[in-house]
């Protein structure tokens, strides 16, 4: 019985897995694959955020505007590649694309985090460059760098010109050097 439930469960997850990807072109389907390894780690940083709400260092509406950023540019992302519509870009990975989008929304916790919590949640930023390190091109990963280091900038001197309390000067421009 044990093994019967785990071969249902496995044939249900594939069947899933089958209507997301692609079948009328296999680099389509790879280029859709990676977008739900992409999606999974959104999800991993919604927990993470989750659990920093629960722990007093974020609000819960900042999870929650979170959350329908990420839900917003998921379904943008596979509505191009499920539509084909990527392949009229440049690079129908979009690759640089959504890891744009994903600094974007890895700035939402940063944004609204305590002190003590916008340096950890900085380190969601390896996470989407990551994913560009074999893909993208030199130039294209320092044009990622630029973009994330000026958002984080732009967002820190918005925070001490408000005399935010959440911020704490020192440790931003430490935070700000390293990143």
């Amino acid at each position: 019985s044990m093994r019967r439930n785990s071969t249902m469960d496995h044939s249900f997850f594939e069947r899933i897995f089958a209507l997301a990807l692609p079948r009328h072109d296999a680099k389509q389907s790879v280029r859709m694959l990676r977008f739900l390894m992409a999606a999974a780690t959104y999800v991993m940083t919604i927990g993470l955020t989750s659990l920093a709400a629960y722990l007093g260092f974020i609000d819960w509406d900042a999870v929650g505007f979170m959350t329908m950023a990420i839900l917003i540019v998921n379904v943008v992302f596979y509505v191009l590649i499920r539509s084909d519509l990527n392949l009229k870009f440049k690079d129908p990975s979009l690759t640089q694309q959504q890891i744009f989008a994903c600094c974007l929304v890895c700035m939402i916790p940063v944004h609204y985090a305590q002190t003590e919590a916008r340096g950890m949640f900085l380190m969601l930023y390896i996470v989407p460059i990551s994913f560009g390190m074999f893909k993208l091109n030199l130039r294209q990963m320092i044009e990622i760098a630029i973009f994330g280091t000026a958002l984080y900038a732009i967002d820190t001197a918005w925070g001490l010109y408000t005399g935010s309390s959440r911020l704490n000067q020192r440790a931003e421009i430490l935070h700000l050097v390293i990143l």
